[in-house]
């Protein structure tokens, strides 16, 4: 094999690889790990105290229930462990 049809042959293999991966992968953003656990987590890290947008203040949304949409985290109740 030439040099040229070699060169000609690698390149057709990489393009093929590459054009299935393109077209079959489906890239879609997730978080799997929170960046923080909790409101608490979130101001021992940052130093600040979380705030709501205000979209979620007026959808009705509590801090925790905008915390977890921000973050990726589950909403805790915090009055429950007071029962």
């Amino acid at each position: 094999m030439s040099n040229r049809n070699l060169y000609n042959e690698l390149d057709r293999m990489v393009k093929k690889a590459f054009n299935e991966k393109l077209t079959t992968s489906k890239i879609t953003p997730t978080m799997t790990t929170p960046i923080y656990e909790s409101i608490e987590d979130y101001t021992l890290k940052t130093g600040k105290r979380f705030r709501q947008t205000k979209a979620d203040k007026e959808a009705g949304l509590s801090r925790e229930e905008s915390f977890a949409k921000m973050y990726g985290s589950e909403p805790t109740n915090q009055n429950s462990s007071h029962d």
